[in-house]
C-alpha cells in the first residue's frame, strides 16, 4: 500500500497532523498484521488463521479509514506526514512483495488467501482508495 491514507486526509486544514499520524501508525500497524500473518504460512493448514488475520486487518483499516475520512492537512503537514511514514510503509511494501508469493507457494497456490488480499483491494477502491 502506497501513501494510500494521505488521499483521504488531502490539504487544506491545519492541526490535524497528530490525528493523521495516528491514523497511519494504525493502518500501518495493521499492515503488519497482515504481512506477518503471511510470513508465517508454511502449509496449507496455515491458510484458515492467516485469511482470518488478513480479515481483521482489512476491517480496522476500514475502520481507520472511515474514521479520518474529511480530515484536512496542510500541505506542509501533508509532506510532513509522508516523510514520517515513508520508510515503514516502504519496509512493508518490500515485506508484502516476498510474502505473497512465498504464501501462494507454502499454500498450494490456495485461492483464500488469493481473496482476502483482494477483499483488502476491494475495501480500498470502494474507499476511494483504490491502488
Amino acid at each position: 500500500m502506497s501513501l494510500v491514507a494521505l488521499t483521504v486526509i488531502g490539504c487544506g486544514g491545519s492541526g490535524n497532523y497528530d490525528t493523521a499520524l495516528q491514523a497511519m501508525n494504525g493502518i500501518m500497524a495493521a499492515q503488519e498484521d497482515m504481512v506477518a500473518a503471511l510470513e508465517t504460512v508454511e502449509s496449507p493448514d496455515d491458510v484458515p488463521a492467516t485469511v482470518a488475520q488478513i480479515d481483521a486487518a482489512t476491517a480496522k483499516v476500514q475502520e481507520i479509514l472511515t474514521t479520518i475520512q474529511g480530515l484536512e492537512l496542510t500541505e506542509s503537514e501533508t509532506e510532513q506526514l509522508e516523510q514520517a511514514v515513508r520508510p515503514k510503509l516502504t519496509s512493508l511494501r518490500k515485506r508484502m512483495e516476498v510474502a505473497v508469493p512465498a504464501a501462494e507457494q507454502n499454500s498450494n497456490g490456495s485461492p483464500e488467501i488469493q481473496a482476502a488480499l483482494i477483499r483488502f483491494n476491494q475495501m480500498l477502491r470502494a474507499m476511494n482508495l483504490g491502488q
